[in-house]
C-alpha cells in the first residue's frame, strides 16, 4: 500500500543481544545473592481483627466524642439563652421607652399647639375666618420616589429630637 519497501526484519543484526548477555553475566559475577532470599519471599503478617476490649474502648471513645459535643453545644445555647438574650432584650426595652418617651413629648407639644391656635381662634383681633372654596390654592402631586422597607429595627435611622 506504501511506496516505501517494506523493512526484511530477518536481515537486522542480532549482534547486540550477545553483548547484552555478556554485560549481565559479569554483572552476575561481581554481585552474588544468597539463592534462599531469592527463592523464598518474606510474607506479611495477616492483618487480625482486633480483639472486643478493644472494639469496645473505640466505640466508646467514639461515644465520648459525641457526647463532649453535644454537651458544649448545650452549654453555649443555655449561656445565650441566660445571659445575651436578655442583654440584647434589655437594650430594645430601653430603646423603646425612649422611643415612647418622645412619642409623648410630641403627643404634648401637639396639644399644646391646638390649645394656642383655639385661644387665637376666641381672641378679636385676629380676624380668623372660615375656608372659603374660592381661596383655596391647588398644588400638583409631586412625584415621590418609595422608599424600600427596612427588614429589622437596627436598620431604621435613629431619630432625634432636639427638645
Amino acid at each position: 500500500m506504501s511506496a516505501l519497501p517494506k523493512p526484511n526484519f530477518k536481515e537486522i543484526d542480532t549482534s547486540w543481544k550477545s553483548q547484552v548477555a555478556r554485560k549481565s553475566s559479569s554483572a552476575d559475577s561481581l554481585v552474588s545473592f544468597p539463592k534462599k532470599s531469592l527463592t523464598n519471599t518474606a510474607r506479611l503478617p495477616i492483618k487480625k481483627r482486633p480483639s472486643a476490649a478493644l472494639q469496645l474502648l473505640k466505640v466508646l471513645e467514639k461515644g465520648s466524642s459525641i457526647l463532649a459535643v453535644v454537651t458544649m453545644s448545650g452549654s453555649i445555647a443555655v449561656y445565650l439563652a441566660t445571659v445575651t438574650i436578655p442583654q440584647q432584650w434589655s437594650s430594645e426595652y430601653e430603646n423603646l421607652e425612649t422611643l415612647q418617651r418622645k412619642e409623648r413629648k410630641l403627643v404634648a407639644l401637639d396639644e399644646a399647639l391646638k390649645y394656642e391656635i383655639a385661644k387665637g381662634a376666641q381672641q378679636s383681633d385676629l380676624e380668623m375666618s372660615a375656608i372659603a372654596p374660592e381661596s383655596t390654592i391647588f398644588l400638583e402631586r409631586a412625584f415621590v420616589k418609595p422608599v424600600e422597607t427596612a427588614t429589622s429595627i437596627k436598620e431604621l435611622p435613629s431619630v432625634r429630637m432636639g427638645y
